[in-house]
Order: structure tokens, then C-alpha cells, then sequence
């Protein structure tokens, strides 16, 4: 059973699996997905130190690398195979991850140890992202990695990626705790926005993140940005536990996304949310991922999959790491007749751009213009 943290009442210290669980654990097939994390666990205990190396590989270390990935994925693809069905969003994140996986696997053939280094290094990230679509908190023992982690921050990420979300919380609270005064960078904004992330989406708990949050600006730490932030997200606490926000048909999703996300102009790209909305879009997203988990084959998953990837792209979170393109992509694939799959590729094809737009001008690489092509034909 889940069990709650209280709020965190001080600042003062109380004191990956990186791929562990994937997305799909909040409900289990059978016993031997049990097994196969087993084994996934013992396989990232091997690979997370590779995602902190500095430096050249060793040929011994090269090796270990390339069978530990091969493996990984093997195991992973069991768990695909195994797991109960689940919403749309959580088999796209299978998909990417084992898409990922082979981009490294190549890398490491073809000699290119820098390339493949920083694929494993964006792995954590995007374990995050995809742990955030449930409130699973299952996490096997991380005694092993968390002592060899200098800092309470990395060890907060480590715990929020393995699901060990009370832990995190600890650790993100005694980084900031240690900050003379609390500034942008430095770790601090991203441990912030996982505490509020975890707060809304996985315990769904925005009266015990208000009680965090209140006792961190009266600590007087935060410097003016992060205090104008932060009063701001204590407006949307409010906001949120008065609204009555909830998503029965996906038609809902329209009204409650009206006016949250603001496009750039000219394009069909969202780019930003008031900090005043981000609790409520954080919220919302979490309400997105219940529908959807809950109405699997719901014939509004195109428009659902569209505000969704809105949402993420426009949260700007390195939390949500690559989530939107790939929710943007599926909506043309899955559903090209439904009114929002023009909508869905007309987002995809603005944030492509925008990604390789320059001083320049627009750069696009051969293999994305293949990638937009290959979708506009989907289109009627």
C-alpha cells in the first residue's frame, strides 16, 4: 500500500532504479514480471554508474556497457509483452525506451563511446518523465547506488526515478536546506519542481504541498524570482482544491485547457504557461493520464493525446523529456481521421522546426523532414 508523507514541516535536514518499473507497473500481470525487475534491477545497478562517468571507456568497461544494454532490453521487452493492457501513453513510453536502447546499442557498435555515453546520461531523465504518469511507488532496495551519491540532490533523483518518492522528498528538502540563500540553478528550481510534481501528480496532495511551500518562502531563503514563483503556485493550490477540476469524457479536456497554454505566434507550437497556471496544468496532466489509463480504447484518445503533449511541451520541464513529440506522433499514427490528428501533426511539424531554428534560419536533418513526410501521407 502507498503509504503518504506528511508535509514537510522544516527545513532543516531530517535526516535510477534508473529504468526500474518502467511506466507499467501499477498493475502486474503475473509473478514473473516480478522476475524480470529482478533482473532489471541488477542490470542498472551495473549501467547507472556509466550515466556519471567522465572520460574514456576501458575495452572491459565497453563491454560491460554493450551486454548490460542488450539485456536490459531484452528484459524490458518481456515486460511489454507481459504487463496488462494499459493507456495509450504508457505503451509509447515502452516503445521509446526500447527505441532509445537500440540507439545506444548501435552507437556502441559503431565506436562512437561519446554518443552512446550521453544516450544512457538522458535515460534518468526520461524514466522521470514516464514515472510521473501514475502514483506507483514500488522500488527495490537503492542502498547500493544512493552511497555512492555525493549529493542530496543526486540522490533525489535517484529516489524519484526509483519511485521512492518520501525518500525524494527528504533529499530535495536537505539540498535546499543546505543553500545559504535559495537561487536559480544550482539544482535548486529542478528539486522545486520535482517536490511540486510529486505533491500534485503522484499523491494528488496540493494541502500538504501548500504547507511545504508556505514554510519554504517563509524561510525567507528564496530569492525574489523564486519567491514571486512559488507565491504564485500557492495561488494555484488554492485554485486547484476549489475548482471541482475533473476529466468524465474527454470533451472535458477543452474547456479546462482553454486559455492555460499560450501557442507562439505564428506557429501551432505551445511554448509557455503562466507560472500562476503551472499547478493547475500540473494537475491536469494528472487527471489526462487517469482518464486514459481508465479508458483505454476511449475514441477521444487523439484529442486527449493532443492536450497532453500541449501540456508537456509547454511546462518546458526536462521532467517530460521527448513525451510530447512521441504523444504528437502516435495521435497521426493511431487515429489520422480524427479532427485533432491535423492538429496533433501540425504541432509535431512546429516543434520540430523550432528545435532546429538558428540565427540562420530553419536546419532541419534529413531523417525529421522523413519523419514529417511520413506523417503528412497519414493525413486524408
Amino acid at each position: 500500500m502507498n503509504t503518504k508523507p506528511q508535509a514537510i514541516t522544516t527545513l532543516i535536514p531530517k535526516y535510477l532504479v534508473l529504468l526500474l518499473l518502467l511506466c507499467s507497473t501499477p498493475l502486474l500481470a503475473n509473478e514473473t514480471i516480478q522476475g524480470e525487475m529482478k533482473e532489471v534491477h541488477s542490470l542498472v545497478d551495473n549501467i547507472y554508474p556509466y550515466t556519471l562517468k567522465k572520460g574514456r571507456l576501458s575495452n572491459n568497461e565497453i563491454s560491460k556497457l554493450s551486454e548490460s544494454i542488450d539485456l536490459l532490453k531484452q528484459h524490458i521487452s518481456q515486460i511489454q509483452t507481459d504487463a496488462l493492457p494499459k493507456s495509450p501513453t504508457f505503451q509509447l513510453s515502452y516503445n521509446m525506451m526500447l527505441e532509445h536502447l537500440d540507439q545506444t546499442q548501435q552507437a556502441l557498435s559503431n565506436a562512437d563511446y561519446s554518443y552512446a555515453l550521453a544516450l544512457v546520461s538522458e535515460l534518468p531523465q526520461f524514466c522521470s518523465s514516464c514515472h510521473t504518469q501514475d502514483n506507483a511507488s514500488r522500488h527495490f532496495d537503492s542502498s547500493n547506488i544512493t552511497s555512492q551519491l555525493k549529493t542530496d540532490f543526486k540522490k533525489g533523483n535517484y529516489h524519484f526515478m526509483m519511485r521512492d518518492y518520501q525518500e525524494a522528498l527528504l533529499d530535495f528538502n536537505d539540498h535546499l536546506a543546505k543553500q545559504r540563500k535559495i537561487k536559480h540553478g544550482y539544482g535548486n528550481t529542478e528539486a522545486m519542481e520535482k517536490i511540486l510534481v510529486i505533491y500534485l501528480n503522484i499523491y494528488k496532495d496540493p494541502q500538504s504541498a501548500r504547507t511545504y511551500f508556505n514554510r519554504l518562502l517563509e524561510s525567507g531563503k528564496l530569492e525574489l524570482s523564486l519567491a514571486i514563483d512559488v507565491n504564485h503556485w500557492l495561488h494555484g493550490f488554492d485554485v486547484v482544491e476549489n475548482s471541482q477540476y475533473a476529466i468524465n469524457k474527454a470533451d472535458d479536456i477543452d474547456n479546462l485547457t482553454k486559455d492555460l497554454i499560450k501557442f507562439a505566434d505564428g506557429t501551432f507550437a505551445p511554448i509557455w504557461i503562466k507560472e500562476e497556471d503551472k499547478v493547475t496544468a500540473i494537475w491536469l496532466r494528472g487527471l489526462i493520464f487517469d482518464y486514459m489509463t481508465q479508458h483505454p480504447q476511449d475514441k477521444g484518445s487523439a484529442k486527449l493525446l493532443y492536450w497532453l503533449a500541449s501540456l508537456d511541451s509547454a511546462l518546458e520541464y526536462g521532467l517530460y523529456y521527448q513525451l510530447p513529440e512521441l504523444y504528437l506522433k502516435s495521435c497521426v499514427e493511431n487515429y489520422p481521421k480524427d479532427a485533432f490528428a491535423q492538429k496533433c501533426f501540425k504541432q509535431y511539424e512546429s516543434l520540430i522546426t523550432l528545435q532546429y531554428t538558428g540565427s540562420k534560419g530553419t536546419s532541419i536533418p534529413e531523417y525529421q523532414q522523413e519523419r514529417i513526410e511520413q506523417l503528412r501521407k497519414l493525413l486524408p
